[in-house]
């Protein structure tokens, strides 16, 4: 297996968040499981339905979303870190975590701390080694720059592609990180509803 050692990126900060709070390892955790869910079920997923989009908000975050999906959590804990899931029919998701910018890294240390945290935790299959490219999205109703993540991971002989997206918005005193993934032979009929909620995802 694979193995890719921890980083502690920008240090104590990233360090405190992690010790504090336990949602982060909640979502690694999430995100693993519905990877290994997906190599059942590549190409079963549907086509993302955004001709009448449905919205979401909820305590100063809003945005739209695919009417065949669902926000299936919305969590904030007392110190203020949240996050939220949008999930597909199948298993396309996007996760949201949202900092007080006191605590958030950069967009390029919190996805290489995050995929790290990713295949670290993995324990069963393979995962091919991740590469990391520039991606370009409007997001939040700007252009913006983004990473774009892939990774292959091999369980029982059968190898599934995986494309992971990450961006960043900064409003005011909070910074929220953005984190989609998919089958990569999913991506074209899920990739309208990520365009969705990016563009359109507010947060004050």
């Amino acid at each position: 297996m694979i193995r890719i050692a921890k980083r502690n990126y920008k240090g104590e900060k990233m360090e405190y968040i992690t010790k504090r709070i336990g949602i982060k390892r909640r979502i690694d955790m999430k995100l693993i499981i519905l990877s290994f869910f997906l190599i059942g079920i590549v190409g079963c997923e549907k086509i993302a339905d955004i001709s009448d989009p449905l919205k979401y908000e909820k305590e100063n975050l809003n945005f739209l979303y695919p009417r065949n999906w669902k926000v299936s959590e919305d969590i904030q804990d007392k110190n203020g870190l949240r996050y939220l899931f949008v999930e597909s029919p199948a298993s396309a998701i996007l996760a949201t975590q949202i900092y007080s910018k006191a605590n958030a890294s950069s967009l390029r240390e919190f996805a290489e701390w995050y995929s790290s945290q990713r295949n670290d935790e993995i324990a069963i299959g393979d995962i091919e080694k991740t590469s990391f490219s520039t991606v370009e999205k409007i997001v939040s109703n700007h252009k913006t720059k983004g990473l774009r993540e892939e990774f292959t991971i091999t369980l029982l002989g059968i190898d599934t592609p995986h494309t992971c997206e990450y961006y960043i918005v900064n409003s005011g005193n909070k910074v929220a990180f953005l984190v989609s993934q998919s089958a990569t032979e999913d991506l074209k009929k899920v990739k309208p509803g990520f365009d969705l909620i990016l563009k359109t995802f507010m947060v004050k």
